[in-house]
Order: structure tokens, then C-alpha cells, then sequence
């Protein structure tokens, strides 16, 4: 939110959002909104109805803001040059921005994404390391990607001629995934149950 988004809900509601240096915007804000120098000593209760009257058409605009779940992101270049411009949830500020940006070399774009966080839980990731176990080298874990938790990770195996044993695993942290994948190894080795793979 930014601080003139404050001062319009301070103005509206009365409770306040803008302290210190930063009840100025606010007063400014209200001399705005009444076309006419305020004085400090007139911010008082009998002041309030005629503030929030003065308020409510911007505080009305700003619910309806946000009650739109769009964002719209200014962005230009393309691939090792694409970069973010803006982000903002404004439609008509967001155009404002693709033309401060825009040029013949480097053209920019607005982008929509719909903010589906209220729709429910987030859903849980989970960490899938590839782990290779050398016969003569200490083991060694990379980090593959992030999946949804309730996505199934093929649990397949490899062992080499050359002794490595290399298995995807999921883990929080790169020595659990260790500690995992040896225990696997050493599972799997009992039970014979590896896939070979010969180069």
C-alpha cells in the first residue's frame, strides 16, 4: 500500500496510518481533497464526517482496486536481456510505464497474472536432489528442483561399472539427501534390486 493509499484510508476511517514525518502526506492529502489550507489544530472529531466525505470517492476507487486480483507487469528485452520494468495493479499506470519504457531496440510489454493466493492453501513443495555416491569420492548432492508435494518422484537407481550410485531423492537439505540416498544405496545393494547402466 502505498503512503497516499494511507492517507486515503486515514481519511476515511480515522485510523491512523501515517505518523511522524510521514502525517504531512496526510495533511496534505486533506487539503487536496477540501481545496483549502488545514491547519494542525483543526484535525479534531468535529473534523472527521467532513474529511471522510471529502474522502469517500477515493476510498471507494481503492476497495475496488483491490479487490481485483490482476497484476500487471511492465517488462522489456528478451531472453539474457528480459528484465522487469514495474509491477503494479493499476491498468492505466501500468500502460503509463510501458511507454516510459518503450523504444524501437528494446520494445516493452504489459503482462497479466491473476493473484490466485486467496483460492485456497498454497500448495507445499518439496526439494528433489540428485545424489551420486562415488566409490572413492565423498558423496555429493545437487539440488534438481522444487515439485508439488503430492507429485510422485520416480525413487530409480543407477549403479555404474565405475562403482557411483547416483538417486533422485526428495529432502529438506542437501545432507538429509545424502543420509537418504545412502541408506538406499545400502538398501538396494542388499536387495540386488539396481538398474545398470553401462556407458
Amino acid at each position: 500500500m502505498t503512503d497516499r493509499e494511507k492517507a486515503i484510508v486515514m481519511a476515511y476511517t480515522g485510523v491512523t496510518m501515517l505518523n511522524g514525518d510521514k502525517f504531512d502526506i496526510f495533511h496534505r492529502y486533506v487539503e487536496e481533497k477540501l481545496g483549502r489550507p488545514v491547519l494542525e489544530d483543526e484535525f479534531g472529531l468535529d473534523f472527521i464526517d467532513e474529511i471522510k466525505k471529502a474522502a469517500e470517492e477515493d476510498f471507494l476507487k481503492l476497495c475496488d482496486q483491490q479487490e481485483d486480483d490482476t497484476f500487471y507487469v511492465v517488462t522489456s528485452g528478451e531472453y539474457s536481456d528480459y528484465h522487469i520494468c514495474g509491477v503494479t495493479r493499476n491498468k492505466e499506470y501500468a500502460e503509463f510505464l510501458r511507454q516510459v519504457y518503450d523504444s524501437r531496440r528494446d520494445p516493452s510489454d504489459i503482462e497479466t497474472f491473476i493473484d490466485e493466493s486467496e483460492n485456497g492453501p498454497i500448495p507445499k513443495l518439496k526439494k528433489v536432489w540428485e545424489v551420486i555416491i562415488g566409490e572413492y569420492n565423498p558423496p555429493m548432492a545437487t539440488f534438481e528442483r522444487s515439485v508439488d508435494a503430492n507429485e510422485p518422484v520416480d525413487p530409480k537407481a543407477w549403479l555404474y561399472p565405475n562403482g557411483d550410485f547416483q538417486i533422485y531423492v526428495v529432502a529438506d537439505d542437501e545432507d538429509h539427501a545424502i543420509k537418504i540416498a545412502q541408506d538406499k544405496r545400502a538398501e538396494y545393494m542388499a536387495e540386488r534390486k539396481l538398474e545398470l547402466n553401462e556407458y
